[in-house]
C-alpha cells in the first residue's frame, strides 16, 4: 500500500450525510478559507501517520497508525449564547460518528475509531469543530 488515501472516508460521508450542504476534502477547505461556507459542512483532512519499526528481518512489514480529521462547520444563530450551535454540533457529530466509527473501506485497513475532538474557532457566525478518527494498516514489501 502506498500513501494512505482518505478519499473513501470523504465518499462515505458524502453518501451518509445527504442533508448536509457540503462534504469535501482538505482542498475544498483551503478553497473556502476566508470565504463563505454553506453549513452544515464536513471536510475530511489528513492529520498524521505514525509507522512503527519493522520487526522482521528480510520481508518488510510495517504497522502504520493513521489519524484523519473531520472538520465540521455549523451556523446556528438562534440565540446569543451559542446554545443552538452546540445542540446542533452534538447532532452533527453523532451523524459523522455513525458513518465512520467502526467502518473500514476494505479488509486491508482497520476500522475507524473515534479520537479526540476540539473547537477550532468561531468566526463570522460559523462554528468550526474537528473530530479525529484513527485507523491503521500494514505496509508490506517482499
Amino acid at each position: 500500500m502506498a500513501d494512505f488515501d482518505i478519499t473513501p472516508y470523504r465518499q462515505r460521508l458524502a453518501a451518509q450525510l445527504v442533508d448536509w450542504a457540503q462534504v469535501g476534502s482538505a482542498a475544498d477547505l483551503e478553497a473556502i478559507e476566508g470565504g463563505m461556507v454553506a453549513p452544515p459542512a464536513a471536510f475530511v483532512v489528513p492529520l498524521s501517520d505514525a509507522p512503527s519499526a519493522n520487526p522482521l528481518a528480510g520481508d518488510f512489514v510495517q504497522h502504520v497508525v493513521v489519524r484523519l480529521g473531520v472538520v465540521i462547520a455549523l451556523s446556528n444563530l438562534s440565540d446569543g449564547e451559542g446554545a443552538g450551535a452546540m445542540s446542533e454540533l452534538s447532532l452533527r457529530r453523532s451523524q459523522v460518528r455513525a458513518a465512520l466509527a467502526g467502518w473500514s473501506p476494505n479488509e486491508a485497513i482497520g476500522w475507524a475509531q473515534r479520537g479526540p475532538g476540539t473547537l477550532l474557532k468561531f468566526n463570522d457566525g460559523v462554528l468550526w469543530w474537528m473530530d479525529e478518527y484513527v485507523t491503521d494498516f500494514y505496509e508490506r514489501r517482499a
